[in-house]
């Protein structure tokens, strides 16, 4: 298991954070074994982390898949829809866009503005990326060596930025330099940047 940074509590059970990433970076080792030479796509990602959410949840929350964000934000005509939706007593408690690294930065930027107009509305509504790389170190948010980047990184038309939480990865043999060709699974929240 890849260490990187911890979360700290923040009022919000977060139990499911090393669950979720570690079973990913799995999955993604596993499924590349069956489609090799073949990304695996985000809606596949999306379904697998529901289920790891699912079986990593409290008693009392709720985690829906595709919801609207005009049900989450009032800022917005687009029928865009966010990826995964936690409720705590069917109130949002967290919103999670999935990405894939090999998407590109642009595609990762659009979902890190997306959260961070959730944030702007709602501050007490925690944002995830959870960012998925197949065989690559997702550089934006890990270094070379395979650890994720302390700093935050402001985003861009906002007052957030982004801090990368945890960094989970599955490599296929015991190597040294494994983790160049490891399987990565983030996860990056929207915070308030620092002035």
């Amino acid at each position: 298991m890849g260490k990187s940074t911890k979360e700290k509590s923040n009022n919000v059970s977060s139990k499911w954070i090393d669950p979720v990433l570690q079973g990913l970076a799995y999955w993604i080792g596993y499924k590349k074994q069956f489609y090799h030479g073949h990304s695996i796509n985000e809606g596949a990602i999306v379904s697998e982390a529901l289920s790891l959410l699912s079986v990593n949840s409290e008693p009392n929350q709720k985690i829906c898949c595709e919801e609207m964000y005009s049900r989450i934000v009032s800022d917005t005509n687009r029928k865009e829809r966010a990826d995964l939706v936690v409720y705590n007593h069917d109130k949002i408690e967290s919103v999670i866009e999935v990405k894939r690294f090999e998407s590109g930065k642009n595609l990762i930027e659009e979902d890190l503005k997306k959260l961070a107009r959730i944030k702007n509305e709602n501050i007490g509504i925690r944002c995830f990326l959870l960012l998925v790389s197949q065989k690559t170190i997702p550089f934006l948010f890990v270094n070379e060596n395979g650890v994720a980047y302390k700093s935050t990184l402001r985003i861009p038309d906002s007052k957030f930025s982004s801090k990368v939480i945890r960094v989970c990865k599955a490599a296929n043999s015991f190597r040294e330099d494994a983790y160049l060709k490891a399987n990565y699974a983030c996860l990056i929240e929207v915070v308030c940047s620092k002035l």
